[in-house]
Parts: C-alpha cells; sequence; structure tokens
C-alpha cells in the first residue's frame, strides 16, 4: 500500500461489495468526504459496521488506485 494517511471522521454509507476470492466481505464507505474500501481478506471487512456513524481514526492508503483501509479506531 502507498500513500497513507491519516484521516478523522465519521464512517458513514456503508455498502457491501463482492466477496473476495476466499469468500470474505468486502465493504466501501464514506470517511471524510472520500469513498474508502475495505481491503481483500482482511478482519477489517467484518468489524467495520462496528463504527458506523462514529467518530474515527483511520488511515488510508492506495492500492491498486483504489483508497484503501489500513487501519481504523474510535477517536477519542
Amino acid at each position: 500500500m502507498k500513500n497513507i494517511t491519516e484521516h478523522r471522521g465519521i464512517v458513514t454509507d456503508i455498502e457491501y461489495r463482492d466477496t473476495s476470492y476466499n469468500g470474505n466481505n468486502r465493504y466501501t464507505f464514506t470517511l471524510d468526504g472520500m469513498t474508502v474500501s475495505t481491503p481483500l481478506d482482511s478482519s477489517l471487512g467484518y468489524s467495520i459496521s462496528n463504527f458506523e456513524g462514529k467518530e474515527v481514526i483511520a488511515t488510508v492508503g492506495t492500492h491498486r488506485n483504489w483508497l484503501t483501509l489500513d487501519s481504523i479506531e474510535l477517536a477519542k
């Protein structure tokens, strides 16, 4: 993953995407005005719904020209 930056915002508009080849869930969501995807075969795909409507601090980078979530935690 390249160009990793940190963003603070509220997770909204979570939408289901196709599963990975291995059958793991993948989602897109809006954070700080950006549309971000969860990575393939990552536990972040299963936990992103826990952050919906909450303020978070997330690191986001580009992977194959897609904005992709690297890490996420609740803001304090």
